[in-house]
């Protein structure tokens, strides 16, 4: 057997030995093949990019292909060696807002979809009065108005009872 009979032998031995385990895997569209991890796969063996890839097949640029199992055992591996603390190192290395050179590169389908669909800002949501369902200002924790509070207060400690706070 020469050297390139005893690759594909090999290959072929890890494939059927991937399949018969169970996980799930993904497939190389390029080859057909199956794979805990595409990406690594397509850039040693078909000499383009993970992105390229992606975008040539319609899948989301900025998401990587691992079937779920794998990516929580990645991020479980990323906690325990703390390699999270690497991103608030680059945080200098950051795009900032209106910085020249961002979006220059075309963008897929997809992620243009998600930016139509995300503003890119965290939607905080606003506190309202127990009683009367305004948004309340900064400053305001549960009621926007004394009154609102006085008639919560009537209402909720009041139940029971059939006159509510005369002045007889």
């Amino acid at each position: 057997m020469n050297k390139k009979e005893n690759k594909i032998y090999q290959r072929n031995k890890r494939q059927e030995k991937l399949i018969s385990s169970g996980k799930p895997l993904i497939q190389c569209l390029i080859c057909k093949e199956w794979f805990r991890q595409v990406g690594s796969h397509i850039v040693q063996r078909h000499n383009m990019t993970a992105r390229e890839y992606r975008k040539k097949y319609g899948f989301n640029i900025k998401k990587g292909q691992l079937p779920p199992d794998y990516k929580e055992k990645k991020a479980k591996q990323a906690i325990e060696c703390q390699g999270y603390k690497n991103l608030i190192k680059g945080k200098k290395y950051w795009f900032k807002k209106n910085q020249k050179g961002i979006g220059t590169y075309k963008r897929s389908k997809e992620t243009l979809e998600n930016l139509k669909n995300t503003s890119g800002k965290k939607v905080k949501k606003r506190k309202k009065c127990l009683n009367c369902n305004k948004i309340l200002k900064n400053r305001q924790r549960i009621y926007c108005k004394i009154e609102c509070r006085q008639e919560h207060y009537k209402i909720k400690y009041n139940k029971h009872k059939t006159k509510l706070f005369t002045n007889n």
